[in-house]
């Protein structure tokens, strides 16, 4: 049962590792590339074009996208068009990479 434990705890971790590096990234505190969490059931791409701005790249995610933020008020124009989070795309780019 202990080896069981140990093991089930180290996968838990690894599996958690981007999640967890998502989380201490924190949001955009700079203009640059930022990726847009969508809700269930809004498409980022509808929220991006909401706020006015223009996606960028040429892959998505089912629920986000990158988005350039010219300006931090583009942030709030994105969060009141529905995004759950706008995280910073620079520290989620390095992840990716």
């Amino acid at each position: 049962m202990g080896k069981f434990t140990v093991v089930c705890a180290a996968i838990l971790a690894v599996a958690a590792a981007p999640l967890m590096f998502l989380a201490v990234a924190g949001g955009v505190s700079e203009p640059g590339v930022a990726l847009i969490v969508a809700r269930p059931g809004l498409s980022p791409e509808t929220i991006i074009a909401a706020a006015g701005l223009a996606e960028i790249g040429p892959e998505r995610a089912p629920f986000g996208a990158f988005a350039q933020i010219d300006t931090l008020d583009d942030v709030k124009k994105l969060q009141q068009a529905g995004a759950v989070f706008v995280l910073d795309g620079r520290k989620v780019l390095e992840l990716c990479s």
